[in-house]
């Protein structure tokens, strides 16, 4: 989602508690600085999404490969399974969350190269605080994606 510079100041001021707007807003102070955050900032969301989807693959596997799940599913009745509302889940096959696994484990060593190279290409004209970047990006993108790592932990239980 793309939302205007004063937008993207303002949501990263309230990422922290106890960092005022101001603080932000004098970190964020030119047009340059505001590019690299941002870009900074997709490339953290990048990371932490595809590794929450790593972790949800891994355990949809462990699920669907327990003794437990394979001879329960196997001798379930078509009107049990939709008695729990099983009939409408689709089944990932072994072998394609393991392609996924592959294409998101290369994805994520990608984007942390992508991340690490960015880290390194601060404009020399530019005096940016990237320790205090470094903490106010993640915790704006936790915030963000907060709501998808609920469910995503919501769906782990069942």
């Amino acid at each position: 989602m793309h939302v205007t510079d004063q937008v993207f100041k303002r949501l990263l001021s309230t990422a922290l508690k106890g960092i005022d707007e101001m603080n932000i807003l004098a970190l964020l102070d030119t047009s340059e600085k505001l590019k690299y955050a941002r870009t900074y900032a997709q490339l953290i969301n990048d990371l932490f999404y595809l590794k929450m989807k790593d972790d949800y693959l891994t355990y949809y596997l462990s699920l669907v490969t327990s003794p437990e799940f394979i001879s329960s599913s196997h001798y379930m009745s078509k009107s049990s399974r939709k008695e729990h509302n099983l009939h409408r889940l689709q089944f990932i096959k072994q072998e394609n969350i393991f392609k996924q696994q592959t294409f998101i484990q290369k994805r994520l060593q990608q984007v942390a190269k992508q991340l690490d190279i960015h880290k390194q290409q601060v404009p020399e004209h530019i005096s940016m605080d990237l320790n205090r970047l470094s903490t106010v990006i993640p915790a704006f993108v936790r915030k963000g994606q907060l709501k998808l790592q609920l469910i995503s932990n919501v769906k782990s239980y069942y």
